[in-house]
């Protein structure tokens, strides 16, 4: 497996391949990603790089899933307010949120 490969296929990118890629634990990809504790500056910048050839996105639904906790964000809207505005509320909102972390929810 290379980057080039898995770039190509178009598969799903884990902290495991990029690990596997870096030649480093998964431990540390996620300690970079997450910036915190220690990591050499040389495997950071590896891991980044990587990270950046392969556009990976952490999935936020696998995370919320494994940490068992979501984003719920309500919206209390008076029937005063026409929906076309609401509606553009909620479409702004929505592009602003990370669409797999957060459930919106409007009443």
């Amino acid at each position: 497996m290379n980057i080039n490969t898995m770039a190509l296929e178009g598969k799903k990118i884990r902290i495991k391949d990029i690990a596997n890629l870096a030649g480093v634990s998964p431990g540390t990809v996620d300690r970079v990603i997450h910036n915190r504790g220690q990591v050499t500056e040389e495997n950071r910048e590896k891991i980044l790089n990587i990270i950046d050839e392969l556009d990976y996105k952490p999935n936020l639904l696998a995370r919320s899933l494994a940490t068992k906790k979501t984003t719920c964000l309500f919206l209390f809207v008076p029937n005063t307010i026409p929906q076309t505005i609401t509606g553009k509320l909620l479409i702004t909102v929505s592009k602003e949120l990370p669409a797999k972390s957060t459930i919106i929810m409007s009443m």
